[in-house]
């Protein structure tokens, strides 16, 4: 028995939250590593650029965390997926092209 559009798009989405309820752990972690970070002593000596997107990251996974249910799953993990592309791969680029800061 083939199953129609409907049902189908019904699967693929019950089958995406699935996965998504994998990350859940995954980011509470972040947040908690992430929650500990401004307690070091090393991040006095952050610049400005690290601290915005330390931020960044911070509150992406705090609503992440938070809002993790069927509804807002996609949108939230698209959005910390961004987030954390921009943060490993995008800010350090900048920074190396831009050069250090005095």
């Amino acid at each position: 028995m083939a199953e129609d559009r409907k049902e189908r798009l019904d699967r693929e989405l019950l089958e995406l939250l699935n996965e998504l309820r994998i990350v859940l752990p995954g980011a509470q972690v972040l947040f908690a590593f992430l929650l500990t970070l401004p307690f070091t002593f090393r991040f006095e000596d952050l610049t400005r650029t690290c601290r915005d997107a330390y931020f960044a990251a911070f509150l992406c996974t705090a609503v992440g965390t938070v809002l993790f249910d069927e509804t807002w799953a996609a949108v939230v993990a698209g959005l910390m997926t961004c987030w954390i592309v921009v943060i490993w791969y995008v800010v350090p680029l900048w920074q190396r092209v831009r050069g250090p800061e005095e």
